[in-house]
C-alpha cells in the first residue's frame, strides 16, 4: 500500500482585493522572502506536528513521538513574475542521527505483513528466556497498522493552510506599515 503525502497550498491575491499585499510581496528581497515564508510554513507545520505527537503510539522508549520534527527547506521565488513561491516542508518522524524513533515510523503507520524473514548477512538477535540467540530465520506474525501520520495530516490540513495564509498576510501588513507608507 503506497501512500502519497503531497500537498499544495495556493493563495491567490487578487489585484482588486489585495493590491497592497501584492506590492508588499514585490518589495521583499530574496532573503527576506525566504524568511517570511519559512516562518509561515513552520507555524503551519507545527500545527500538524503537534497533532502527530498526540496521535503517535507510545512504545517502550517514546522515541517515535520524540522524533517528530518540522523542517522547512527549498523556499524559492520562481522568478517568473507570477508571484509564485515554491517551498518544501517535512513534517514527521526523523531518521537523522541521534533520533532513532523515525527509523521505524513507516512500519508503525502502515503495519507489516506476516511471514518468514530470512537474512543472508548478519544474523537476527532474539532476546528471551534469559538468553540471547542469533538466528538466520524468524517467523513474524505481522503488526496491525497504527495510522498517526496521515490521520494528523487529514485532521489539521485545513487549519495549517489557514495559518499559512494568516501569517503571510500579517507579515505583508507589517511590511506595508513599516516600509511602504
Amino acid at each position: 500500500m503506497a501512500s502519497e503525502f503531497k500537498s499544495t497550498a495556493t493563495f491567490d491575491l487578487k489585484p482588486g482585493d489585495f493590491e497592497k499585499h501584492i506590492r508588499a510581496f514585490q518589495a521583499l528581497d530574496a532573503d527576506r522572502l525566504k524568511t517570511v515564508f519559512t516562518r509561515a510554513l513552520r507555524t503551519a507545520g507545527n500545527t500538524i506536528a503537534a497533532e502527530m505527537r498526540k496521535l503517535a503510539p507510545i512504545g517502550a522508549t517514546g522515541n517515535l513521538k520524540k522524533s517528530i520534527i518540522v523542517k522547512v527547506h527549498r523556499v524559492a521565488n520562481t522568478g517568473s513574475g507570477t508571484g509564485k513561491v515554491h517551498a518544501r516542508v517535512r513534517i514527521g518522524p526523523s531518521a537523522e542521527k541521534g533520533r532513532m524513533g523515525g527509523r521505524y515510523a513507516h512500519l508503525v503507520e502502515l503495519g507489516t505483513s506476516a511471514g518468514t524473514r530470512i537474512t543472508r548477512k548478519k544474523e537476527f538477535r532474539i532476546f528471551g528466556q534469559g538468553e540471547e540467540v542469533e538466528v538466520s530465520r524468524i517467523d513474524h506474525p505481522g503488526t496491525r497498522p497504527q495510522p498517526f501520520i496521515r490521520t494528523a495530516f487529514d485532521n489539521k490540513y485545513q487549519k495549517a493552510n489557514q495559518k499559512i495564509k494568516d501569517k503571510l498576510l500579517k507579515e505583508f501588513d507589517k511590511i506595508i506599515a513599516n516600509e511602504l507608507k
